[in-house]
């Protein structure tokens, strides 16, 4: 790639770019000016113009493997994942410039193969090679893959030397869902000091916020993740918490929905979901929402005992039962069970009785520390 001077100015980046445009209709087919041209275009998000001289690069060195390099990089911006990806590991067996294999592992992470952003990077993280963003690439893919562990062994490798925001927000993530919440709040608090901050550090802050029972504190920092990325099921999730906390069901209920559409594997957003659906007076919902959680997890006691608790409800008492046997076999402690057995035995006396059990049963550790919180949450 063409080197470009250090975090220069959008000014800068359109002068000099008008510039290489004006040398380069003088001398069309310069390979030094169709790169910076590209280069060019993609640092200023133009992908429709990178992608029309990329193409007048390739018409004049069909077989450049950088010029191939670019088309995979304007393909990213303009998320054609499937294509870049096919493309640049074409590439991987010609070249070893560290860059290609960072996009290749992106276009993996963006299409959800985790597994392979995280084998496409490893040779250069373990080589002390991988310049930050890579790092933090390969330590989000460790994190999707819930390889929490190594994800914090090669964070903690860092630590010393990597300052970026980015880096400190991932590890302060990984941290937290790793039940190290001291150090997750010190990392997030240094990221929150970054004048681009980044999502992760909203994330901690809103988590720890609400195990802190701190909901008004917790909303804020949700909303501060929304508003960098409008579609993070994590922060829906977690702003659906702050709601059913506060008692607002409907907008609990609105909120972890759209959490649901972007998590459909997070057992914790779909438990929360249908105790919320239990508590509006939907038992249907509610069990579908149980439903979900079983088809993600059958060996999960606590969907179990919540589907067990929407069978009592319905005075369905022999599915109650079998349900209820099923959790305690995964789980002899677990609240929603024993609340299910409850409504069976006829102990659950008025509205405000269930309510608070159904509390202390949303509250149920349930997994991950991030779903665990869940418990603190509620309280």
């Amino acid at each position: 790639m063409v080197p470009m001077s250090t975090s220069p100015s959008v000014d800068e980046v359109r002068q000099r770019l008008q510039k290489r445009e004006q040398f380069l209709s003088m001398d069309p087919n310069n390979p030094q000016l169709l790169a910076e041209v590209i280069d060019l275009h993609l640092l200023l998000g133009q992908a429709g113009q990178a992608q029309q001289a990329v193409t007048a690069a390739l018409e004049a060195f069909p077989d450049d493997p950088y010029f191939r390099f670019r088309q995979g990089q304007v393909w990213i911006a303009q998320g054609r994942w499937e294509d870049a990806a096919g493309l640049l590991s074409t590439l991987a067996a010609v070249l070893t410039d560290p860059a290609l294999f960072h996009d290749l592992a992106y276009a993996w992470f963006r299409l959800g193969q985790y597994a392979r952003a995280r084998d496409t990077l490893a040779p250069f993280v373990q080589d002390g090679k991988a310049a930050s963003d890579s790092v933090v690439l390969y330590l989000r893919s460790l994190h999707h893959l819930r390889e929490i562990r190594e994800a914090l062994r090669v964070a903690e490798q860092h630590l010393a030397t990597l300052a970026d925001p980015q880096f400190l927000g991932t590890t302060a993530l990984l941290y937290l869902d790793d039940g190290q919440l001291d150090a997750a709040r010190r990392l997030s608090r240094r990221a929150a000091a970054a004048p681009q901050r980044p999502i992760e550090s909203w994330i901690v802050d809103g988590t720890l916020a609400l195990s802190d029972g701190e909901p008004d504190a917790a909303r804020s920092s949700f909303e501060g993740a929304l508003a960098l990325q409008p579609r993070d099921g994590r922060s829906w999730s977690g702003l659906g918490m702050v709601s059913l906390v506060q008692q607002d069901l409907p907008r609990a209920k609105e909120q972890l929905q759209r959490a649901a559409g972007y998590l459909p594997q997070h057992i914790g957003t779909f438990h929360a979901l249908a105790w919320c659906h239990l508590l509006s007076g939907d038992p249907a919902a509610a069990e579908q929402a149980f439903e979900h959680a079983l088809a993600t997890d059958r060996n999960f006691g606590e969907s179990h005992g919540g589907l067990a608790v929407v069978y009592a409800m319905q005075q369905k008492t022999t599915l109650a039962e079998q349900a209820i046997r099923r959790a305690n076999g995964l789980d002899a402690g677990g609240l929603s069970a024993r609340f299910a057995q409850m409504i069976l035995d006829g102990n659950v006396p008025d509205q405000d009785a269930f309510r608070q059990m159904a509390r202390d049963a949303v509250s149920a550790r349930i997994g991950s520390v991030a779903q665990k919180l869940m418990s603190q949450f509620l309280r």
